[in-house]
């Protein structure tokens, strides 16, 4: 097992490494960039105590880092709102899943047109549950001990505070079943935000939220990020209700760069975990290339 001091020295050696790697990028703009973000990453965790959780924040960022430099050297390749995702990839709040093949093969089922929102419903079930487990790994746990079958001792984690579900509706609805397959006793609130066609301007309508929410850390749902609009007044109306920032995990499988850059930068102490960020928004507002009304598609209401 990996102890503390052996996970905290192989943390200094690898930001080490990293830092090095990112003086590779050329332009000098964004070198010093990059080298402030990886600095600030590494002091937010500064504190941490648990090894298991130091390894996983150094493997992300090195996945990080070994994304950006050859990404960033490449610039000529992609469009502007490509660097857009860059800068926000590497912010210690903004989660991307892994872009497998495997999980590629999944997007390009959810996306095509030709997918019946039967099989659409289905696909979108198996990522919003890839999405939301990632999400959970931004709770806290406290250790506790378990004795096993056979009276051996496992060294275990349990959930150390509340956890609420909201749901944005009514997308976010989609998403409640998932995170309930994964915390069976989570309480389930909910906020009705409706977006004006015409100015892409999001209105709050009403919430149904637990009383105790102030004391939960909540994971908000809605799989598409668009403008950003509806997910910020969501993230207003929680907070107001007594709900740090720093205790609102943003779960969505799909966002537009643009709509990242501007939640991430209002609500940086927001974490934001999705599964895939696509190339930019269009003159409608709508994410390209996108996959159409997620609402009416998984409801089958088209």
């Amino acid at each position: 097992m990996t102890t503390k001091a052996q996970a905290m020295s192989g943390g200094i050696t690898l930001f080490r490494s990293l830092f090095r790697k990112l003086q590779k990028i050329n332009d000098p703009s964004h070198k010093i960039l990059y080298q402030r973000m990886l600095k600030d990453e590494f002091r937010q965790h500064a504190d941490e105590t648990d090894p298991d959780r130091l390894k996983q924040i150094s493997d992300r960022s090195k996945e990080d880092v070994d994304w950006i430099v050859p990404s960033v050297l490449e610039r000529r390749h992609h469009s502007r709102s490509h660097y857009f995702f860059i800068e926000i990839v590497v912010m210690s709040k903004v989660h991307v899943l892994p872009n497998t093949p495997h999980l590629r093969a999944i997007m390009s089922t959810l996306r095509s047109i030709d997918t019946p929102p039967p099989l659409f419903a289905k696909t979108a079930d198996l990522i919003a549950r890839m999405v939301v487990a990632a999400g959970l790994d931004y709770l806290p746990y406290e250790d506790v001990d378990i004795v096993t079958p056979t009276k051996a001792v496992y060294a275990g984690k349990r959930l150390a505070k509340k956890v609420c579900g909201v749901s944005i509706l009514r997308a976010g609805e989609s998403m409640e079943r998932i995170l309930r397959e994964w915390l069976p006793s989570v309480v389930i609130g909910k906020v009705l935000i409706q977006r004006c066609e015409e100015t892409a301007t999001p209105k709050f309508i009403f919430d149904k939220l637990p009383i105790s929410i102030k004391e939960c850390h909540v994971i908000l749902l809605d799989p598409m990020l668009a403008t950003g609009g509806s997910a910020m007044k969501a993230i207003e109306v929680l907070h107001e209700r007594g709900v740090p920032f720093e205790n609102i995990i943003f779960c969505n499988i799909m966002s537009s760069p643009e709509g990242l850059e501007i939640l991430s930068k209002r609500f940086p102490d927001v974490t934001v975990v999705t599964a895939e960020v696509d190339s930019h928004l269009n003159e409608e507002k709508y994410i390209i290339p996108g996959l159409g009304d997620y609402g009416d598609r998984y409801f089958g209401t088209m």
